[in-house]
């Protein structure tokens, strides 16, 4: 699919393709706009904006588009901020945030859990869809945040509804003087009721009530006294609160144990330590059978898995009804038969559960040990010291050999992290399956082994990332020469991006596109099209590498460092070639480009006309470099950046780095920008009037 981008950061106008099912690789150089392409790629997919990529100080109607990318409707990004945002928590205390779905969770562990869970939920559907036992667990719970038990259960605290109930009910006898608010004692949110009469009293003018403006009563004040003595607002919060919490339970206790909580609630003295321990015994009996119901209502597999006798954990579950002293009432005790049937129900597939448990474990276990070990595998492979486990469901890493857990973010260089983040980023990319995977520049910064190391592993290895779609963008041809020229991938789409003024170009490379050095230089010696001078260039080049620094070696370097005599150089000899030697190398040269003749071209080369001219109709940027090269040897132009001059001379005199090699008259390796600057330059070169002399 061609996807075309306009007006993002320094791309004016461009049209990519991205091969659907194929590991599409972008090779450019630095400041092309790879970044770029991945950034507007991303929002486009993800909805948002495209604001942010917009030129620097462009006009106003220029807008940045994408389009072509629409049939992507999910995207995961491998970027520096995948290594320092997603993944490493800190302390080493996981790999990853998602551990459990990424390395251990097994592929069918769906259909496990379903087959286990057929089986759970004879039980757990039943306590879960309940109505009166959720409603005994919300009680339980509101209970618990107000009465609090001493350490060994025996007996209430005097905090909370503990103190409420030490100081006794004061409002529930109603002083003579306060009959008139009886009323409004006993109601039941009596609570609210005093709070928003103690905050109308700053309301009162002139004696007269802030609600019906009547002139109140001379004792009123007397009144407001005597009920802020008697209304401890905390105390009567919480008795109301636990009366309102056994009102909802009330058809599930005893008929005693109703009469005995209304009891103490009513009494205006301190409760006896005997009722604080018959307080305590009847909570810790209502979070014995909470607990007990919550276990179904949490039943999982989680909850199981590491249980040994299944059999006797669910017996222990059963409700023996005779226990219960306090919550025995009649709807307690139906539900507590009813539950009893399930569970005997769900006992007698017991051997069937503990069979697809110890599935499902073995499942997690084979999982877990296949993706831990193709982990080290590639930690081994990149010569890493470490090596992951797997442990309560964590992805831990660890020295190798020890059960040091490392903290990633402290101990691994900044090489090893980006290395081993890859090696997660490929379990993530297989767990979200997206539409498109775009790898940001991953392995130019590796050396050669941990470039093919991390290549082989992410993209042919089983279970790899073949077949999916994605775009890797690189400056480094390496993943190139390694996957379709050496290894000869069948799913490799890769292309040369060039940015010209604004304007990206892709030009697609093929097996027989890349070739090594020797071959480049034999071709472009050999090319007849090309100018003699760059002939000559490649020509030395081609004996430089096969080691043969002979006669004609010296005299191609001599004629283009503009000696008026070749001269022949070799360790301590430096000496100027006599006639004979001069007459021979140079029929030697004329067996690899017939045309030559040293004083021709030496004349040429001196020639400033000449090479201005052969520089401004050359048009690779490659052959314009060689060209520009020369002119500085020879005129020595003024005002020329010396960083500059050393960067052409060095970066761009045929790639080094590479056996393998791009032909840079095919591929324009060398950026634009520069060539830009040298047309300066050369511009700036004094005109002598001469002919130009043609190949």
């Amino acid at each position: 699919m061609e996807v075309t981008i306009k007006n993002c950061n320094n791309i004016k106008e461009g049209i990519i393709d991205i091969v659907l099912n194929k590991l599409n690789i972008k090779y450019g150089i630095n400041g092309t706009g790879k970044s770029t392409i991945s950034k507007a790629i991303i929002k486009q997919i993800h909805g948002e904006t495209l604001d942010v990529l917009k030129p620097f100080n462009s006009d106003e109607s220029i807008m940045p588009s994408i389009t072509g990318c629409e049939t992507f409707k999910s995207v995961k990004i491998y970027n520096d901020d995948y290594v320092s945002q997603y993944l490493f928590l800190p302390n080493g205390d996981d790999l990853h945030k998602n551990s459990f779905e990424v390395f251990i969770k097994p592929d069918n562990y769906e259909s496990q859990i379903e087959d286990i869970n057929r089986i759970l939920n004879i039980v757990k559907e039943y306590v879960s869809e309940n109505s009166i036992i959720d409603n005994l667990i919300i009680q339980r719970n509101e209970l618990n945040k107000i009465l609090k038990l001493n350490a060994k259960r025996t007996s209430i605290n005097s905090t909370g509804l503990g103190k409420a109930l030490a100081t006794g009910n004061k409002i529930i006898n109603i002083p003579e003087e306060l009959s008139e608010f009886s009323e409004f004692l006993n109601f039941k949110d009596k609570v609210k009721w005093y709070s928003w009469q103690n905050s109308g009293r700053e309301y009162i003018v002139e004696n007269k009530c802030p609600f019906c403006a009547k002139k109140l009563d001379d004792k009123f004040k007397a009144y407001m006294e005597t009920l802020d003595n008697l209304f401890d607002k905390k105390n009567v919060e919480a008795l109301s609160k636990m009366e309102s919490i056994f009102e909802n339970i009330s058809n599930l206790i005893s008929e005693d144990t109703n009469k005995f909580i209304d009891d103490i609630l009513k009494d205006e003295n301190p409760i006896s330590d005997i009722n604080k321990e018959k307080v305590a015994k009847l909570i810790v009996e209502i979070d014995v059978i909470c607990n007990k119901l919550l276990f179904f209502v949490q039943l999982d597999y989680s909850k199981l898995k590491d249980i040994d006798d299944l059999e006797k954990t669910l017996l222990s579950t059963r409700f023996n009804t005779n226990e219960y002293k306090y919550i025995c009432g009649e709807d307690f005790l139906k539900i507590m038969v009813e539950l009893n049937c399930k569970i005997d129900e769900m006992q007698s597939s017991i051997q069937l559960l503990r069979k697809n448990i110890n599935i499902l474990n073995s499942s997690m276990k084979t999982s877990a040990n296949k993706n831990r070990q193709r982990i080290n595998d590639f930690l081994d492979t990149v010569g890493m010291n470490y090596e992951v486990k797997v442990e309560n469901e964590k992805l831990l890493l660890l020295y190798k050999g020890t059960e040091i857990i490392v903290d990633v973010n402290t101990h691994l260089s900044w090489g090893e992290k980006n290395a081993f983040a890859l090696s997660l980023f490929l379990f993530d990319c297989k767990h979200e399956n997206p539409d498109l995977i775009i790898l940001d520049d991953p392995v130019s910064s590796f050396d050669f082994n941990k470039k093919y190391a991390i290549t082989h592993y992410l993209f042919n290895q089983k279970d790899s990332l073949q077949g999916k779609t994605i775009l890797m963008l690189t400056h480094d041809l390496e993943p190139i020469i390694n996957m379709v020229k050496i290894k000869k991938f069948g799913f490799v789409s890769s292309f040369y991006l060039e940015n010209t003024n604004g304007v990206i170009t892709e030009n697609r490379i093929l097996e027989n596109d890349i070739n090594s050095i020797l071959n480049v230089t034999k071709n472009n010696y050999e090319n007849t099209n090309i100018n003699i001078v760059n002939r000559l260039i490649h020509l030395r080049r081609y004996l430089e590498l096969n080691n043969e620094y002979s006669f004609e070696y010296n005299m191609i370097s001599s004629l283009l460092k503009g000696y008026e005599n070749p001269k022949y150089i070799n360790g301590t000899i430096n000496r100027t070639f006599n006639a004979e030697e001069f007459e021979n190398t140079e029929n030697k040269i004329r067996l690899f480009i017939k045309e030559f003749d040293y004083k021709e071209i030496q004349n040429n080369i001196k020639n400033r006309t000449y090479m201005k001219q052969l520089y401004l109709k050359t048009i690779n940027n490659y052959e314009k470099t060689e060209i520009f090269r020369i002119i500085l040897k020879t005129f020595g132009l003024p005002n020329v950046n010396p960083i500059l001059e050393e960067f052409i001379n060095e970066e761009f005199h045929i790639e080094n780095t590479y056996i393998f090699q791009l032909d840079p008259y095919a591929y324009n390796i060398v950026p634009n920008y520069i060539i830009e600057i040298c047309d300066v330059i050369i511009n700036r070169m004094t005109v002598e009037e001469s002919v130009l002399v043609t190949n």
